[in-house]
């Protein structure tokens, strides 16, 4: 074997990444399966579908005019089809890779829970398949690099829990929204136009 095909970390990476994305999506179903009460937080605080819709549509309205063209209907949208809610659990918030500390492809630690709540689980997996969007992200998430795609991380994580995910497609949505809003309020600090 030459040396310029030995196996090594640029030839492991997209093993490595699939993995980890793999066993994310088996972290995100186990963090479903704690109910509130067992670890003492069942009194923090609770957000409902509709609450959720809210908080981020008041962000959305400090971005630039020209980059929410869209977000009004869709937000109507949301609005008009919210799903039945599941019963609240821990929500991180902001589940992705980058805020899992991992030793090769396992899991060692969940970070960054500053804006966790009770809430429909749901709400965190459309956050983390949306965040395995070609359309979001590009090449960063799909090709060469080894990351599934969110039909395959969706499938994961109904295996480790057990029961499919009903109306994904709502939250889905919702986190797409939500990268929106994140998007354009990021571009309007960039621009010099928020204090």
């Amino acid at each position: 074997m030459s040396p310029s095909s030995t196996p090594g970390p640029a030839t492991d990476q997209p093993r490595i990444i699939s993995a980890r994305s793999r066993r994310a999506a088996g972290a995100l179903a186990a963090l479903r399966s704690v109910h509130p009460d067992a670890v003492g937080v069942a009194g923090e605080l609770h957000i409902g579908l509709k609450d959720e819709i809210a908080r981020w549509s008041q962000t959305m309205q400090r971005v630039s005019p020209d980059l929410r063209r869209s977000a009004s209907s869709l937000e109507r949208e949301l609005r008009r089809t919210i799903p039945r809610a599941s019963p609240p659990r821990i929500r991180d918030g902001d589940f992705r890779l980058g805020n899992i500390l991992f030793e090769g492809p396992a899991i060692r630690g969940i970070i960054d829970w500053e804006i966790w709540a009770l809430t429909d689980p749901r709400v965190d997996v459309g956050w983390f398949l949306v965040l395995f969007e070609e359309e979001v992200f590009g090449d960063l998430v799909q090709g060469s690099c080894g990351t599934p795609s969110p039909p395959q991380l969706l499938k994961e994580y109904e295996q480790h829990a057990g029961t499919p995910v009903k109306q994904i497609e709502w939250f889905i949505a919702l986190a797409a929204y939500k990268m929106a809003t994140i998007f354009g309020h990021n571009l309007k600090r960039h621009r010099g136009t928020i204090p």
